[in-house]
């Protein structure tokens, strides 16, 4: 038989050791001071042993408190997480999925609706917070992460890799600076997006290019600035297959060269290796997949005319 303190002693003395302050721990629990600095004595008065130390009205964890804190702090956190799992599964054919807020309207809403049309009783919860997802403490089922795949705990699930070239505006491909070969970049203003591996260098390297570009021109910290700008007829952007074929399509973006670099990045279906059986999961993960496959056969048919 487990022997323990009642849960509210130690609930109180982990905010307070959280916080390093019985203030701060009753604010917390929605209790008063005088009941938290109650519960922490009768801990220590079970332990035997102090766990704070008092000094100029401030709170300090000694050995005890050190050694007991950390270890309470995961056991809620775990607690917390089991009981979000089951109120997430309890909610029955919802599925919340964090995509990149670049991928989600280029990529994903457009199709959004053909898996409404094949799941009827799943709803989406989409959410686009620019932060890589923690399974054990974020409300997430899944993810669509860029990325090489190589995450450890996780399932990860390849949808597509990329490739990426120069585009335009129409009006700036046919103003008065030529743009008829790849070196003629050289004379315009190039529009640069931070945190990809493959870059204006990159490109240019694999096109064969003597001349490498600098950083001079726009530099944005997201794609979709980019190519908003290309199509405002502020530069030439790399535009990258999977986001911008909308954008070609309807000849609102043109791309002046046929030369293109694969990317060495993908896009992955990421989730608990746990939950990979759940039906509402599988739902999901089969038509991304077939999605990502028919995209790959419509771009590539428009690479062949």
């Amino acid at each position: 038989m487990r022997k323990l303190p009642p849960l509210n002693w130690l609930r109180a003395f982990e905010a307070a050791a959280r916080h390093l302050s019985i203030t701060r721990a009753g604010e917390e629990l929605s209790v008063t001071q005088a009941a938290v600095s109650q519960q922490v004595k009768s801990l220590e008065e079970y332990l035997g042993i102090p766990v704070f130390k008092r000094a100029r009205q401030r709170l300090f964890l000694i050995e005890a408190g050190q050694v007991l804190a950390p270890k309470l702090k995961e056991a809620f956190e775990i607690a917390e997480s089991g009981v979000r799992e089951c109120l997430q599964r309890n909610a029955e054919g919802t599925l919340t999925l964090r995509v990149g807020s670049s991928f989600a309207p280029q990529w994903l809403m457009p199709r959004l609706g053909r898996f409404h049309s094949r799941n009827p009783d799943i709803d989406i919860r989409l959410t686009t917070v620019d932060k890589e997802v923690d399974f054990s403490r974020d409300d997430v089922d899944a993810e669509i992460r860029f990325g090489l795949g190589e995450w450890r705990g996780v399932e990860s699930i390849l949808l597509m890799y990329d490739w990426v070239f120069p585009v335009c505006s129409p009006e700036l491909l046919a103003g008065d600076v030529p743009l008829l070969e790849p070196a003629d970049l050289s004379k315009h203003r190039l529009l640069h997006v931070t945190g990809y591996r493959e870059d204006w260098r990159s490109w240019c390297q694999s096109a064969g290019l003597r001349w490498l570009p600098t950083r001079r021109g726009h530099t944005f910290d997201h794609s979709v600035l980019a190519i908003q700008a290309a199509l405002n007829g502020a530069g030439i952007a790399l535009g990258r297959a999977s986001l911008i074929q909308a954008e070609l399509d309807a000849g609102r973006l043109v791309a002046p060269f046929e030369e293109y670099l694969d990317t060495e990045e993908g896009y992955w279906l990421v989730y608990p290796r746990s939950r990979a059986d759940e039906p509402t999961l599988t739902a999901l993960r089969d038509w991304l997949l077939e999605e990502a496959q028919e995209d790959l056969r419509a771009r590539e048919a428009s690479e062949s005319d």
